[in-house]
């Protein structure tokens, strides 16, 4: 309730899509980025692949992060649905196309349009298309993890738990495939191409 919460007084307080686009979303990526750079440069992501796919659930600034960041593309969601009462988004709608920056009011403050949509906001993790994380690492994350199932920034807000008793995070939350509107194509393609060098073996 009180992520719910947040998330409705961002949408509702926050819905000027220059908020969005050049303050919150922005910083909170970067923030997103440089946990997956720090991540990326430990010695242990060069081990077993079990052994790092164990260690990458761990980093939970990382996925907090992450988390942060959906929380912010489910608020643009909502801040769409208060300027289009009734006008829900399915998975299919991408978080990337949720405002429109050439909407403005007779003021010339931005809002969140009406109208069709553009990629106005940035969500995307530069960081994972520039090789910070290895694609047969995220492969692993995605089926071992996240059951190769995607998760809707609504999702990511509705879960009841964020933690267990030992401040783990739910397992399906801690793959960046899981997040598909966070990833950038590249990086997708990358993992696709090792679950086909990995079919092709059986």
């Amino acid at each position: 309730a009180g992520r719910t919460a947040l998330r409705d007084l961002i949408a509702d307080e926050c819905g000027d899509v220059r908020v969005l686009r050049d303050f919150l979303v922005p910083h909170v990526r970067s923030l997103a980025d440089e946990a997956i750079q720090t991540t990326g440069r430990q010695q242990w992501l060069t081990g077993p692949l079990w052994e790092v796919v164990a260690q990458l659930q761990l980093q939970r600034p990382l996925w907090e992060a992450v988390l942060l960041l959906q929380m912010l593309a489910s608020a643009a969601e909502q801040a769409c649905r208060l300027v289009r009462p009734g006008r829900g988004f399915g998975p299919g709608i991408a978080a990337t196309a949720l405002l429109d920056a050439s909407s403005t009011t007779t003021n010339g403050a931005d809002v969140v349009p009406s109208g069709p949509l553009s990629e106005a906001l940035n969500f995307q993790l530069t960081s994972l298309a520039e090789g910070f994380i290895p694609p047969e690492v995220e492969f692993w994350l995605f089926q071992e993890h996240a059951q190769f199932r995607q998760i809707t920034p609504a999702e990511v807000v509705s879960e009841p738990w964020w933690s267990d008793a030992a401040s783990m995070l739910p397992r399906r939350f801690c793959s960046f495939m899981a997040h598909a509107n966070l990833v950038p194509v590249a990086f997708k393609q990358r993992v696709l191409q090792v679950e086909n060098v990995l079919r092709q073996r059986l």
